[in-house]
């Protein structure tokens, strides 16, 4: 029903002439991948994500039981952190390829330049957008060198591929 009301709405721009930073992107894309595969978001995101990284006390589900995916993961620092150190890994976690590194290559491309940002939270300003994380710093080349995702309710979890290193912050 969700997914229904945001694509009836009117588009606000053409794709790659701004961003707004927000949720009615993932929710579609979440609902994309449950028709593509057949299955349910929560099922999906648990065998091919959750279960082969250990993230044993996570989900995407709120107290009602609704499935959120652009809501974020109610998760544990260390379920985070397996996510986060696969990420560095360029998909790999203790040994088993979850990701491919394409893939964690893909994500790390920066999308967005300044002017095209519209709407950021306050924690971001001032970051260009890759897919899923804000980059904190770059090559040069179009390519994030360092990733963070600050959450709306303090948690700050970060990726530095050139130093080799990740951690998070959960307040």
């Amino acid at each position: 029903e969700e997914v229904e009301s945001l694509v009836a709405r009117d588009i606000r721009a053409n794709p790659g002439t701004d961003f707004w930073y927000g949720g009615v992107g993932l929710n579609i894309v979440g609902h994309v991948l449950e028709v593509i595969s057949k299955k349910k978001f929560d099922i999906l995101i648990k065998t091919k994500l959750l279960n082969p990284l250990a993230m044993r006390k996570t989900s995407f589900s709120n107290q009602d039981g609704a499935i959120n995916p652009s809501g974020g993961a109610l998760s544990t620092a260390d379920d985070y952190m397996h996510f986060l150190l696969m990420l560095l890994n360029k998909g790999k976690y203790n040994g088993v390829q979850v990701l491919s590194e394409n893939s964690v290559n893909e994500m790390m491309k920066v999308q967005t330049n300044a002017s095209q940002i519209k709407y950021a939270p306050k924690a971001a300003s001032g970051f260009n957008y890759a897919s899923g994380s804000w980059v904190i710093e770059d090559n040069r080349n179009g390519v994030a060198t360092c990733l963070a995702s600050p959450g709306l309710f303090g948690t700050w979890p970060m990726i530095d591929f050139c130093r080799g290193y990740v951690y998070i912050v959960f307040v």
